[in-house]
This record gives C-alpha cells, structure tokens and sequence, in this order.
C-alpha cells in the first residue's frame, strides 16, 4: 500500500468577485495525524494560498476556508461544515497585503480529512476531486479551487459492525416544514424497540449512542447525523436510554434533515442506515432502508429574481414631513437557496433618485434591519408564491435637488445586508414632482433641567446614582436632524451647544430630550416638544416646563430660505 503520494502544482487561480485566488505548491499527504483529531489519522493537505485585489483594504479581512470532497458524478463524500469536530468546520486565515504589488503575501495552509469521518463502501485506492471554497467578511467564495486527488482507504479504518440488538419498525419518510427554522425538508420517523426483551437487564451499558446516515445508489455518503439533535421524542441528544425501554418497551424515532444539506434535486432513491454505538469502537446496524424523496431545485443567493409590479410612486406627507410615498409587489422566483448561511437571508431594496444623469438622493447609513431607506424583504421556504407588498417614504429634504417643478428618473435596485451581492436596476421610472423650498436652520440649546428619578435600573453597569444621561436631538418624523453630545449621569444640562439642520419649509421639527443609553437598551424619552418656527418667524427663542419629565428648557431658533 503506498504509504504516502504528493502532488504538487506550481501556480493554479481563479478569478472570484474580482479577486484572482491563487493555489500553489499543493501537496497531499496521506496516514497523517492532527492536533485535534485524537491520533486518528487522515489525509492533510498543505498549499499556499495568494489573493489578488487592486483594493488592498480588503486583505486585511481573514479568509474562512471550507473543503470537501467530491466523487466523479459530483457527489460529496466529505464536507467539512459537516464534520464530526468544529475543529474541522474552516480553516481561518489571515493575508496580509505584500508592500510591493496588489496581492497578499503567500500564507502556508493545512487542511485536514479524518479516516474516521469518511464511510467508503469499499476499500483500496480511491479518487476524488478536492473542492475549496472560502468566504470573507460574510461573503462566500463558493468553489474557487479544486483539484484531483487518490489514496488508500484501508480496510482497518472501516467500523468494525457487531450483532445488533435493537430493531426498527414502521419507519416512514415525507414532507415537512420545520417550524423552528422555517425550511421544508425530510422528516423520518419510526419506532425501535430491543430484539430480545429478556437481554434488557444483563446489558451492561446503560444507553447506546445512536447514528444514522444517508447514502446514494452507489453507496456514498450523502448526509452524516453525527451532530444531530433531537432523534428521539425522549431525549434532546441522540442517545437510547435503556430505562426507557424499560419504561416503554419501544422508542419513537423522529428526525429531520433539511434539503439544503443535498446537492442534488428532483426524484432520488436513497439507502437510510441507523448505527449504535455502546461507548467501544465496534457499532452495529440496526436498519437499513430505501427511502424515496423528492427535492426541490436550490439556487445560489445571488441567483435570485425578482418580479415587481403594482409600483406607486405620489407625493405625500408622513410624521408631518413633507416627501415621496413609493409601493410595489414584489415576487421572488426562487425561495430554495443553497447556501445554510444564505437560506432565509434578507433582501435589501433601495430607491435612487437622479436629475439630469446626477445621483441626487441614495440611501446613507448601514444596510441593516433598524434603517427605515431601505425596503425589507426576507423569505423562507414556507413563502414559496407569496407577493410581498413593500413600501417605503423619501422626505423631501433628503433629496438634493432644486426646489420647484422637477423630473426625476428614480430606480429600484436591490443588495444583501454587506452592500456586497449586487441585483442592478429592477425598476427604473420617471416622476414629475413639485418640490417644496427647503430651508436651513440654527438652534442653540443652552439650559435643560429633568426630573429627579432612577432613569437607570441597578446593574453591575449602570450608574450608582441613576442618574439620566442627557441627551437632546431635533427631529423630523423618525429622522434625526441634529444630535447632541451626551452630559452623563446628570439631571441638568448646564453647557451650550449650536446645532444646524437642514428641511422643507412646513415639516414638523421636534426637540427630543432623552436618556441616552446603549443600542441594546434603548434611548428613553424624557419629554419633546414641538418647535412652531412656522408661526414665530425666521428668529425666535422658546422655553417649556413640566413638559413630562422636562423640568424646564430654554432654546434660540434662527431660519433662513435656502
């Protein structure tokens, strides 16, 4: 038996999101052992990986490196995400941008496949295609390498099978939507129960680990359950424990497997097989089965497309501030995504406004769930058909164009929550819209007193006193205008402070004070009051007391047409 085979290739790339991935120098090693395999032996593979990109911030992110192996007709055998340790899951690397070229400087990579985690139907020689795949910052870079690889599978790797001792009944496949995490899939279910109920008090172990596996046609290991969870209704693990036999006489199977785990669709044959183990090497089958399924067609996230129609797009006015209301239904093509990190991830839809070819509105801020510029859409396999109506308002003063009658063109265009996968323009119309004049403002805030209260719960990192820490904020609808610094641990505000705000003439302006806190708690209003600029004129002080908790206020106002 060759005891040890390597390959090496002197330069292999790919071009991947404008970045060139290179592998060089790849070796393949085979009876070798890990930190964190125990002793057991496997294959390890030993390349140097390079990254080319003309932006050369974006080799200071680290690499996530996934593996797997795959046989000729394309079925994976092994896949690291699936591994029986999280130690196997990637491979985190970290390039460091080389001062001299756009590229990072070759950083020396170990990847590990443990005999243990492959279940080859035969032994001897046998050949696979090595598939790498990567993601950085949230990005995946599916499949950017692979090469061919053979080794020797001894038979001593192979389980030795003992008697079994249990047997299964009535087991039954079909299809179901898991609730807890919204995807359809294969539930299984059965019965086990002992072979010989009179063996029940001389078994010395006092439950079995149970394991199951599903194959394809030609043996090959299609989906591996060692990291499963709730196999039977008794237990959280997949564990049979023999006081429950007892109990019951029979325990009740029950499982679940996503079909994003398969990289396979349409009508398919497979081979279910149950394994226990007593806590020894040896484990027995206790069933094996054909199961039939039916799975669905999975598309990669950046696939996906999209049918809008019903767009409505009228001038409005909402929380008192003048702008552009926008509608539309929204049809996905495609629900079944591929990827477990992509499966269920939101799509971010986003209008831009332009006058004469010149960007005069877009959204600023971080793409996330709390930014009201962005329309929200997330989907999971139970929406399959659904029309999402989304909606969203554009004030006026965010748009930077003149005030009077004007011609907009104004796009739809879609990305996830990283601004990364782009989908280009789904909608592009033109608008005929009589803006309003906008308007510049100055406010000086120079006395506040609060109530004297616990704004703050007692906790190891609060305040001793409670205290508020005061913060003031003008505020148009649910925009923020201007926000102050923050006084902490304080009922009064005894500074001065000039802010200056920018709006359409007639918007309803606020003046929030609050309890600033952090993101997870949320900032507590202390009390607002409404600024009437409309009806005192362009100059104008004003002042409040017992306005909720305001004690008292004190504010200069000064408006100008822009």
């Amino acid at each position: 038996m060759r005891s040890l085979k390597i390959y090496c290739f002197l330069f292999l790339s790919w071009q991947v999101c404008g970045q060139q991935m290179s592998i060089n120098n790849f070796r393949l090693l085979e009876h070798q052992t890990d930190f964190f395999s125990d002793g057991d032996e496997g294959l390890k593979c030993v390349f140097n990986l390079e990254v080319c990109d003309t932006n050369l911030k974006s080799l200071e992110a680290s690499y996530s490196i996934t593996w797997q192996l795959k046989t000729a007709s394309g079925v994976v055998a092994y896949d690291s995400r699936n591994a029986s340790k999280i130690f196997y899951e990637k491979e985190s690397v970290s390039l460091k941008p080389d001062p001299i070229k756009d590229c990072s400087q070759p950083k020396e990579v170990e990847i590990f496949i443990p005999y243990k985690d492959l279940i080859l139907p035969t032994v001897g020689a046998q050949e696979f295609r090595l598939v790498l795949s990567a993601e950085k910052s949230g990005v995946s870079i599916p499949n950017f390498w692979s090469t061919s690889v053979q080794f020797e599978y001894s038979k001593k790797y192979q389980k030795t099978l003992i008697e079994p001792i249990f047997k299964v009944s009535d087991l039954k496949t079909k299809h179901q939507l898991n609730r807890s995490k919204k995807v359809y899939g294969i539930a299984v279910t059965g019965d086990m129960a002992m072979l010989d109920d009179s063996k029940l008090n001389t078994i010395s172990e006092s439950y079995y680990k149970l394991e199951w596996i599903i194959l394809d046609a030609s043996g090959y290991v299609l989906f591996n359950a060692k990291k499963a969870k709730s196999f039977f209704s008794h237990t959280s693990d997949d564990y049979v424990f023999f006081d429950h036999l007892k109990k019951d006489g029979k325990i009740e199977i029950k499982t679940f497997i996503d079909y994003s785990e398969f990289d396979l669709s349409g009508n398919q044959t497979f081979v279910f097989q149950l394994f226990s183990e007593n806590g020894k090497e040896e484990k027995a089958k206790i069933h094996e089965q054909n199961i039939e399924v039916k799975l669905p067609e999975f598309k990669r996230f950046e696939d996906q497309e999209f049918d809008i129609s019903n767009v409505d797009i009228t001038p409005s006015s909402q929380h008192g501030i003048q702008g552009l209301s926008i509608s539309f239904d929204c049809k996905l093509k495609y629900i079944d995504i591929r990827q477990d990190k992509d499966a269920g991830k939101p799509y971010f839809f986003y209008a831009k406004i332009k006058k004469d070819d010149k960007v005069v509105y877009e959204p600023s801020g971080r793409i996330n769930f709390a930014n009201e510029h962005y329309f929200l859409l997330s989907a999971t396999q139970k929406d399959k058909g659904k029309v999402f109506k989304l909606r969203q308002f554009i004030p006026y003063f965010l748009i930077e164009s003149s005030p009077g009658q004007q011609t907009w063109a104004l796009t739809i265009e879609a990305t996830d929550d990283n601004g990364q996968v782009k989908f280009g323009e789904l909608l592009s119309k033109k608008i005929d819209c009589n803006k309003p004049p906008m308007q510049v403002a100055t406010i000086v805030v120079d006395g506040i007193a609060v109530v004297e209260k616990n704004y703050d719960v007692k906790g190891p990192t609060t305040h001793l006193k409670h205290k508020s820490d005061l913060q003031w904020r003008i505020k148009a609808g649910k925009i923020d205008l201007y926000k102050s610094k923050v006084i902490y641990n304080s009922y009064i505000w005894d500074s001065q402070e000039k802010g200056t705000i920018r709006f359409s003439k007639g918007d309803e302006l606020y003046l929030n004070v609050l309890d600033h806190d952090n993101f997870l708690n949320g900032h507590d209003l202390i009390g607002k009051l409404l600024i009437p600029y409309a009806s005192k004129g362009a100059s104008f002080e004003g002042s409040c007391s017992d306005k909720q908790d305001i004690k008292s206020l004190h504010y200069s106002f000064e408006v100008q047409q822009k």
